[in-house]
């Protein structure tokens, strides 16, 4: 069991039996490898109802995520249009900062 699948199983409430579990990790994981891929996350609704936001990690000089920058706002206001321009100064800017830490992405 790797490092992602311990987190997610250490999250999950008690009283789940193995089968969901197992589907709940998969589902996990491959939104992991997305946010992974688009070099962001997005919430819509996930913590706070009717509110919309997009995060990007920052990494230290080992390559570990060490902080994120989130910006988010009323789900009306926050389009798929603004979230993706949110996403992208995000992601400019948290490279930036990752350089600085001593980050170089492979």
């Amino acid at each position: 069991m790797n490092q992602r699948e311990i987190v997610l199983h250490l999250s999950l409430i008690d009283g789940i039996g193995p089968s969901a579990v197992q589907g709940i990790v998969a589902a996990c994981s491959d939104n992991l490898d997305q946010i992974r891929e688009k070099g962001y996350a997005v919430s819509r609704g996930e913590w706070i109802i009717d509110a919309s936001g997009t995060a990007a990690p920052i990494f230290d000089q080992r390559g570990l995520i060490t902080a994120a920058i989130s910006i988010s706002g009323p789900g009306q206001r926050f389009t798929d249009e603004k979230i993706k321009e949110m996403a992208d100064l995000l992601v400019k800017e948290t490279a930036q900062i990752s350089f600085e830490l001593g980050y170089y992405p492979r």
